[in-house]
């Protein structure tokens, strides 16, 4: 009987190859194991019939064939399988260097490369949201700008709006007060002595001056009359004043004005009440040669100080100030020697402002 070939140096020489070649294709060497594992089961096969054929062959060869060799069909086979795995396990390691060395080596579709891609969409779309986010913050912070830009016009129209309306109640306010607190005024009523002014021009004249030789010192004497109103609306307490009546020249009168210590009594002044009082001026010769001449003039002047009951502290006192004058307005001599003003004599505001002053 015909003893199976020798397959190990066959073996041999394909696993060296492999070895000393680059990683091959699985489907190329699972091809190569199936093909020498048909070659074994095929001499199998034809060895029974080759015995039937010719059995004078074997016997002749029977010598020769128990010369060489041989080996069992169970130790072929396990030679077989062991082969089978160590070329898996040659692939496998070839396989695991390859894909150390060549990072492309991978294919599309290795779980590696799809997590990278799904990562890769995934910061696209992270990147996508974190514009229209980026996007959105800029429009609301336009849209903050301009609110904040109309909220600071509104504000300041606001602003002025409210010190208009400040300013308005001020206004109102202070025409209110000024409507109704109260006001004093100075008045002169009545001037008493004029007969004794024309009884000494009809003396004296045509000069109208003492005559040396005389005597006696003729003096004539003036009263005038003079009140303080309340024309305001409420009542006025007047805490002081002055009130002073002479003859002199109105442009030697100092500026501002010197008053005297008070000579009016702190009392309360009802609305539409007056206060009364009076005056003498005594006119001595010079005085009243230049009285008639219009070298100088009667001049009443003063003050009055009062509080009213509207407001507080210092925006309650007021002050009224005043200067009037008179002036002789020439005689006429009438028939039968009577003498007569040519005008009535009266009181007229004259000086500069700081004599006249309401406050």
């Amino acid at each position: 009987m015909r003893k199976p070939r020798k397959l190990a140096p066959v073996l041999d020489h394909i696993l060296k190859r492999m070895l000393k070649t680059p990683p091959v294709n699985p489907i190329l060497v699972a091809s190569t194991i199936l093909l020498l594992s048909a070659v074994g089961v095929a001499s199998n096969e034809m060895r029974p019939n080759q015995h039937q054929k010719s059995s004078a062959e074997e016997t002749k060869s029977a010598h020769r064939q128990e010369s060489e060799p041989t080996a069992p069909l169970s130790e072929y086979q396990s030679t077989q399988s062991a082969l089978l795995k160590a070329i898996r396990a040659i692939y496998g390691q070839r396989e695991a260097a390859a894909k150390e060395t060549h990072i492309e080596y991978e294919p599309f579709s290795a779980p590696s490369n799809v997590i990278e891609i799904l990562l890769l969409l995934v910061g696209c779309g992270y990147t996508f949201f974190a514009w229209k986010q980026w996007s959105a913050i800029r429009e609301q912070a336009r849209i903050a700008r301009v609110t904040l830009t109309a909220n600071r016009g509104a504000l300041n129209a606001a602003r002025r709006a409210a010190e208009a309306a400040t300013k308005s109640a001020d206004v109102a306010e202070r025409q209110l007060r000024h409507a109704e607190r109260a006001w004093i005024a100075f008045e002169v009523t009545e001037l008493n002595g004029t007969r004794q002014i024309f009884n000494r021009i009809q003396k004296l004249q045509p000069t109208l001056r003492e005559p040396e030789s005389s005597p006696t010192v003729e003096i004539v004497q003036l009263r005038i009359h003079y009140r303080f109103n309340n024309c305001g609306r409420t009542p006025a307490r007047l805490i002081n004043g002055s009130v002073q009546l002479i003859c002199a020249d109105p442009f030697t009168l100092p500026v501002p004005p010197n008053y005297p210590l008070s000579e009016v009594q702190e009392s309360l002044l009802p609305p539409g009440n007056s206060a009364v009082n009076s005056l003498i001026v005594q006119l001595f010769p010079p005085r009243f040669e230049g009285f008639v001449k219009n070298q100088e003039s009667l001049i009443i002047f003063g003050f009055i100080r009062y509080r009213d009951v509207i407001g507080e502290g210092a925006e309650s006192t007021h002050e009224t100030r005043f200067r009037m004058e008179c002036r002789f307005p020439g005689y006429i001599n009438a028939p039968g020697g009577d003498i007569s003003f040519a005008e009535p004599l009266y009181f007229f505001f004259s000086g500069p402002e700081s004599y006249n002053r309401y406050t």
